[in-house]
C-alpha cells in the first residue's frame, strides 16, 4: 500500500526543515512522525522519490531521505536492510554534477550523495550521527577529492539474496505412462492429441478463437432507490404500437409564430401602424395567445421604450396570470421615462392595480428627480412627474394622504418650475376643501 497524501505532505515537511539538524535527530523524528506500522510504507515511497531527483530536487533532502532509509535498520546488519538494493543502485550508476543536474534521469544523484552513501556501506554510519546536510555538505565541497572511495557492493547483495527464499512455482508433472495400453492405441491416442494441437493452434493464430480468460461472475448491481423528483426509466415487457391521433394537426400555428416575430421585432424598434393594429388583432382574437409569444419580464423594458401601446395591450391580457407581480416588479424598477409613465397611467385607468405598486411607482420618480444631475433633464422629468400625479390625483386613482408628505415635500424642492407649483396648488386646495367638508359635517352634526 502507497503512502497517502497527507503522509506524502508530512515526509516532504520534514525532510526541507531539518536541513541543519543531525542526521540522528532526523531518524529521530521520522520515527516519531510515522507510527511503526506505517514506516516501512512511508519508507519505500520515499526510495521512490530517490528514483526521481526532480521530485526531491534538494541534495539536503536526498541526504536526510538517504539516511532515514539507513537508520530503520542501523541496529541490524546492512545485508538485512530493505533498501539495500536501493543504495547499490546509487553506487552503480555514474554520478553528476550539481549544476548539470537537470535532466533527472532515475538515480541521477550528485558526487556529494554517492560519497555518503559509500560512507554508510563503509561502517562509518555512527560518525554521521551528529552532523547535518548543511555540514555535509559543507564539508565535502571543500574536500578537493571524496573522502570514501566507492565499495564493491556485489559481495553484499550476494550474501542478502542467499537469504531471500525462491520464489515458488509450480513444476510441469508429467504422467506415468501406462504399459497396459496397447501399442496401437497410444498411437492412435498420439495422432488424436497432435491433431487437437494443431487445430487449437490454428484457432489461437487466426484470433477467433475461445476466450481463455477466467470469467468472473458479476451480480447486477442492486437498484438505487429513486428520489422524489428522479425521473424513473419505463421499460415495458411487451411491445405497444398503438396509433394515436395527433390533434395538433391541421391547426392553424401561422398566428403565433408572426406575433412572435412581430414582438421580437417591438423590442428592437417601433412598428409601423399596420404591424401594430395586426399585433393587437390577433391578441384580442386569441386571449390566450400572450402566455405563448414569448414576452419575458426582462423583455418587458425594451418593449416599453420602444412601442409603450404594445406594452400596454400585452399587460392587461397578462393581469389573470400569476406572473404579473414579476412585470409590475420590472415596471417599477425600470428607468423613468416618458413611456414608462404612460403605460403606468394607461394601467391605473384601465384596471385596478396594487396600491404598494402605484405608491412605490411614484416614490422611485421623486427618487430620480432628485438625484439627476443633469439640470435641463431633471426640470423635463419633473414636468412629467407632476403632470403625472396631477392626472393621478383628479381622477381619484391614489389617496394624497398616503404620500402627502412627500410630494409636498418634492413640489417645494421645485417649486421654481411651473408644474410643480401647480402641483402644489392641487395639494392645497385639496386639504382647503376636506377641511371645509370636515367643518361642515361637524356643523350639521351639533344642530342635529
Amino acid at each position: 500500500m502507497a503512502p497517502n497524501e497527507d503522509e506524502f505532505s508530512r515526509l516532504l515537511s520534514l525532510l526541507a526543515q531539518n536541513h541543519g539538524t543531525s542526521f540522528a535527530s532526523v531518524g529521530t523524528a521520522f520515527q516519531t512522525e510515522f507510527p511503526e506500522r506505517r514506516r516501512f510504507t512511508v519508507a519505500s515511497g520515499l526510495a521512490v522519490l530517490l528514483e526521481h531527483p526532480d521530485l526531491l530536487p534538494s541534495v539536503h533532502d536526498r541526504l536526510n531521505a538517504i539516511f532515514i532509509l539507513y537508520w530503520g535498520y542501523h541496529k541490524e546488519p546492512l545485508t538485512s536492510n530493505p533498501f539495500l538494493v536501493v543504495f547499490d543502485r546509487i553506487l552503480k550508476v555514474p554520478a553528476h554534477d550539481e549544476a548539470l543536474h537537470t535532466s533527472f534521469k532515475p538515480f541521477s544523484l550528485t558526487p556529494c550523495e554517492k560519497d555518503f552513501v559509500a560512507q554508510l556501506y563503509n561502517g562509518n554510519g555512527s560518525q554521521l550521527l551528529k552532523s547535518s546536510a548543511n555540514h555535509f555538505v559543507t564539508e565535502f565541497s571543500a574536500m578537493p577529492q571524496p573522502a570514501s572511495s566507492l565499495p564493491d557492493a556485489s559481495q553484499l547483495m550476494a550474501s542478502q539474496n542467499a537469504h531471500h527464499p525462491q520464489i515458488p512455482y509450480v513444476s510441469c508433472i508429467l504422467p506415468y505412462p501406462d504399459r497396459s495400453v496397447p501399442e496401437a492405441d497410444v498411437a492412435q491416442t498420439t495422432e488424436s492429441a497432435k491433431q487437437l494441437m494443431l487445430e487449437a493452434g490454428n484457432l489461437l493464430a487466426q484470433g477467433n478463437g475461445p476466450d481463455l480468460q477466467p470469467r468472473f461472475v458479476r451480480m447486477p448491481p442492486p437498484t438505487l432507490p429513486l428520489g422524489d423528483f428522479e425521473a424513473a426509466w419505463l421499460v415495458p415487457r411487451e411491445a405497444s404500437h398503438e396509433l394515436r391521433w395527433d390533434v395538433s394537426i391541421g391547426r392553424e400555428s401561422s398566428a403565433g409564430s408572426e406575433v412572435r416575430t412581430m414582438l421580437r421585432l417591438a423590442c428592437q424598434q417601433a412598428l409601423t401602424s399596420e404591424q401594430h393594429e395586426s399585433f393587437t388583432d390577433q391578441l384580442k382574437a386569441d386571449p390566450h395567445l400572450v402566455f405563448h409569444i414569448g414576452l419575458t419580464p426582462q423583455k418587458l423594458p425594451d418593449l416599453v421604450a420602444h412601442n409603450p401601446l404594445i406594452a400596454i395591450e400585452v399587460l392587461l391580457q397578462l393581469m389573470p396570470s400569476s406572473q404579473i407581480t414579476e412585470y409590475f416588479s420590472v415596471l417599477v424598477n425600470m428607468e423613468m421615462s416618458l413611456h414608462s409613465m404612460e403605460v403606468v397611467n394607461r394601467l391605473t385607468t384601465s384596471v385596478d392595480l396594487p396600491t404598494e405598486f402605484i405608491h412605490l411607482y411614484i416614490s422611485n420618480c421623486i427618487s430620480t428627480c432628485e438625484n439627476i444631475a443633469d439640470k435641463y433633464m431633471r426640470n423635463r422629468l419633473v414636468r412629467l412627474v407632476c403632470v403625472f400625479l396631477q392626472s393621478l390625483i383628479r381622477n381619484k386613482i391614489i389617496n394624497v394622504k398616503d404620500l402627502y408628505i412627500e410630494v409636498q415635500a418634492f413640489c417645494i424642492e421645485f417649486s421654481r418650475i411651473k408644474e410643480a407649483a401647480g402641483l402644489f396648488r392641487l395639494l392645497r386646495a385639496l386639504e382647503e376643501s376636506e377641511g371645509r367638508d370636515a367643518s361642515a359635517s361637524q356643523n350639521s352634526t351639533a344642530t342635529s
